[in-house]
């Protein structure tokens, strides 16, 4: 799933060239840390879940992963929310007049993270049971997927511009993380993906109205 964080990069040089290349990668700059915090804070519940598994403490591990999905999603609502709803001013005051649009292009790379980065739990409970050949493929197709989209979406005469390509990314992102990881997770450990899905809550209500605060 990480790998089709980078695939963007790619299409906006394709189609695009360097400069605009260039442009996406400060776009992609705040989102990029953000990701960062979120993967070594998820890690710290590694060593948990590994145990749980371990001592075949299914239910516990799957406890533990789900208190950590919704402690990061809560824990980093309030940058994510911040930043989507700052981006504008940020970027024509960084980067200068004229290319405030770059907020839109953030905006997509940047209000999914609370949501998506969260799963990175969930991949340390396939890696214990040793169920990583299945996701591995179905990444793979949604990384073929990203790149169709994003091409169509952001090939130049749509109108979207680098923002479809943005949005292709958060598209095959949430699809592959946010639905498919739990719906296999708890086909592999035998329960209901919902109490995972139901761990996404937290964080999107804790997003929305500091969005709306700072960008209103």
């Amino acid at each position: 799933g990480r790998a089709l964080v980078y695939l963007d990069l790619v299409v906006v040089n394709r189609l695009y060239g360097a400069r605009e290349t260039g442009l996406y990668g400060i776009a992609f700059f705040f989102s990029s840390k953000l990701r960062f915090f979120t993967v070594t804070f998820s890690c710290l519940f590694n060593p948990i879940i590994f145990n749980r598994y371990a001592k075949g403490d299914i239910d516990g591990m799957l406890d533990i992963a789900c208190r950590g999905m919704r402690v990061i999603g809560v824990v980093f609502a309030l940058p994510v929310g911040l930043l989507c709803g700052f981006y504008r001013p940020i970027f024509t005051v960084w980067v200068g007049k004229g290319y405030e649009y770059l907020y839109i292009v953030a905006f997509f790379l940047t209000v999914h993270i609370s949501v998506n980065t969260t799963t990175y739990l969930l991949s340390s409970i396939l890696s214990a049971s040793n169920n990583v050949r299945t996701p591995s493929i179905v990444s793979i197709g949604f990384a073929i997927a990203n790149v169709v989209l994003a091409v169509l979406l952001g090939w130049p005469s749509f109108g979207l511009g680098m923002a479809g390509i943005a949005v292709a990314g958060l598209v095959t992102l949430t699809l592959n993380n946010a639905i498919f990881t739990p719906y296999y997770v708890g086909l592999v450990l035998k329960r209901s993906p919902r109490r995972i899905y139901k761990t996404y809550f937290p964080g999107i209500l804790g997003l929305i109205p500091t969005f709306l605060a700072t960008y209103l």
